[in-house]
């Protein structure tokens, strides 16, 4: 039988009390991640949302490489409170911008 009660962790990052306990730096998952990523990153933009408070329409959002969300019509980006989460990519139109914008926007953040 499986316990799921024991996790100190939701989601893709790990609360404080779990970070100290664990001897990694990295999970198997955040390893595989890294080597995929992209040199360039990925921008979009919000074009509806059902929740204003953490997506805002026609605000740019950064976009984190996620194959499995993009297999079932999802995309990861960064939301308004600072957190990778994934969103329905019908919410986003993608977007080439300027490599100096990208730098300003990824400076800023």
């Amino acid at each position: 039988m499986v316990r799921y009660g024991w996790l100190k962790y939701t989601g893709s990052r790990r609360t404080a009390s779990a970070r100290e306990r664990c001897e990694s730096s990295a999970t198997s998952t955040e390893t595989k991640m890294t080597k995929r990523r992209s040199p360039t990153p990925k921008f979009a933009v919000c074009v509806s949302t059902d929740d204003p408070d953490l997506l805002t329409p026609r605000m740019i959002y950064q976009v984190l490489p996620d194959d499995s969300a993009a297999r079932s019509d999802y995309v990861r980006v960064i939301d308004n409170e600072g957190e990778d989460y994934l969103y329905p990519s019908k919410y986003f139109v993608f977007v080439e911008l300027p490599r100096a914008v990208e730098r300003a926007i990824l400076s800023a953040s």
